[in-house]
């Protein structure tokens, strides 16, 4: 079996329950417990998964990154570079094997949720839980809709939370051994992890916290605290460059990719529709305001809490969404109701952050860190949906949970005890393969059956469609990749806005994907899946 705590005298924790040295070895029944969840998580999952392009922000990645173009903001830069080398697999890439580049991108999201699941296992283990209770605990929490989407669905919440837990893991292993190496992989891959997600901001001052706590074990033998002071601070300034790069790297991309050629380019879009942006081509100073504007998210401002009632909203909302919104499936089926939630949780916080505090002091300030940075993201926008990611939040509980009950089946339980563990591990992944059909989204994001009446490959020359957000990138998508269609102008535009975006276009066969507004002298009639304008002929108000 395999460790990782300290001696209590150690500034970072406790020893664990089986009492073995930290980072031991895992043994084969620990990776047994990982690749076992891993595996049923990835059969249950894969027929979930979309098969091609879809609507709207996973339409998005997926367009982004089979183009190496600009996505919504912040505009993920990693993602879609990684995104863009994985499609060279596909199709149009170096191997020639028939695969959809938007499916490549599908699978990587998938297997970003199935590795972040199996390192929240492994970060268990490694603070003295039973491998198979840790194994229960992440089966059950698959059983939330909300982690369960993050595996089939392609956005950009699941490579997130795999690069935030990954960096988590590796610096619990610096906590425990001193190996610098594991730091500055820690800080290299946080610093991925902000440079496409900003919203981890709100984490990084524990990582600070966390490093500070650890460094006094491993940096006692500088002697005289001006000495130590000046390693530590030389330290820190390797693990800040490390964690810059990355941010370094997404400024470059999007000022390269921020140009009216890019196959694919959002800003281009959103400034065609709303006109907020000078051009790109019209100097340094253009290309700074469009990337400031783009990696301040400055679109979605007008979702920011403003008061202290909204922001209390959002807490309600989030109390609804873990407790109430089908995450107790698990607990449910072991007769724990409704009232005895809440308590329940805080008994589990309160042990499991004691225990914590003992054993890996640093790894606790890791885990208060996604508590406290998901809810204050939560309490600054008012959004809902996946874009209300609450990953890190139930990825901490989840670890902090099963420390809790460490000490009733622990990491060195006899056979009795691990017994128990296996059966209650076969309970939760028998629930969270029954229960999946159950969680799949009420409106599929897969845009194949939309595209297909439309049948973009046999409409009119020159033809004009008129697109909202959700459908716009399958619709460039399919031009682009399915039927090359290049004479096509797909344009995206609101059903309030639209007119203005056709209204020069009027000779042309012109198309809507929402059926608009009627206008004097106008025939709109229904055209397969879509809304075309009859007689193109001037319109009056």
């Amino acid at each position: 079996m395999g460790s990782m705590a300290l001696n209590d005298k150690d500034a970072t924790g406790g020893a664990l329950p089986d009492g073995s040295g930290p980072w031991a070895p895992l043994g084969k029944e620990v990776w047994l417990a990982v690749l076992a969840t891993m595996a049923l998580l990835a059969v249950t999952a894969f027929g979930f998964l979309p098969p091609g392009i879809c609507r709207g922000d996973a339409g998005d990645l997926q367009l982004a990154s089979a183009t190496l173009g600009v996505m919504h903001p912040p505009g993920y830069p990693g993602f879609v570079t990684l995104g863009y080398l994985l499609t060279q697999v596909s199709g149009t890439g170096i191997t020639g094997l028939p695969v959809d580049p938007a499916y490549i991108v599908t699978l990587a999201c998938y297997a970003s949720g199935i590795v972040t699941l199996g390192l929240c296992v492994l970060m268990q283990v490694r603070l003295g839980v039973n491998p198979w209770v840790a194994s229960a605990l992440v089966l059950a929490l698959t059983c939330h809709p909300r982690i369960w989407l993050n595996i089939i669905e392609p956005e950009v919440y699941a490579p997130a939370m795999a690069l935030l837990a990954a960096s988590t893991y590796v610096f619990m292993r610096y906590a425990m051994t001193g190996g610098r190496m594991s730091l500055y992989l820690a800080a290299l891959l946080f610093g991925m992890t902000l440079a496409n997600r900003p919203t981890v901001i709100w984490i990084a001052p524990f990582f600070c916290l966390a490093w500070w706590l650890a460094r006094g074990r491993w940096d006692s033998s500088t002697k005289g605290w001006h000495n130590q002071l000046a390693g530590s601070w030389r330290v820190f300034a390797r693990v800040a460059l490390l964690a810059i790069v990355p941010g370094l790297y997404s400024l470059g991309f999007i000022l390269v990719r921020d140009t009216p050629d890019a196959t694919y380019n959002y800003i281009e879009s959103y400034n065609a529709e709303f006109h907020e942006l000078p051009e790109s081509d019209a100097g340094w100073r253009a290309k700074g305001e469009r990337l400031w504007w783009q990696i301040s998210a400055s679109e979605f401002q007008r979702y920011l809490v403003e008061s202290p009632r909204d922001a209390w909203m959002r807490l309600r909302w989030l109390y609804l969404e873990f407790f109430l919104f089908r995450t107790v499936t698990f607990l449910g089926a072991m007769f724990v109701t409704g009232p005895y939630l809440v308590p329940m949780a805080l008994v589990l916080a309160g042990v499991g952050g004691t225990l914590l505090y003992r054993r890996s002091r640093p790894a606790l300030c890791l885990l208060i860190g996604m508590v406290l940075g998901n809810i204050g993201y939560i309490c600054t926008y008012r959004i809902y949906g996946l874009a209300g990611d609450l990953s890190p939040l139930m990825f901490a509980l989840t670890v902090t949970a099963g420390v809790a009950v460490s000490s009733l089946i622990p990491l060195g339980a006899k056979r009795g005890r691990r017994a128990v563990a296996v059966v209650l591990a076969v309970a939760a992944g028998s629930l969270m393969s029954l229960d999946a059909p159950r969680r799949v989204p009420t409106r599929p994001t897969d845009a194949i059956p939309c595209l297909n009446k439309v049948d973009m490959a046999t409409l009119p020359q020159d033809a004009v469609i008129c697109s909202i957000w959700p459908e716009s990138t399958p619709l460039w998508y399919a031009q682009n990749f399915l039927t090359r269609r290049l004479d096509i102008e797909i344009i995206n535009a609101g059903a309030t806005n639209w007119y203005s975006r056709v209204a020069h276009q009027l000779h042309r066969p012109i198309f809507m994907t929402f059926n608009p507004p009627r206008f004097k002298g106008q025939d709109i009639e229904p055209y397969r899946n879509l809304w075309r304008w009859g007689d193109p002929q001037p319109i009056t108000r």
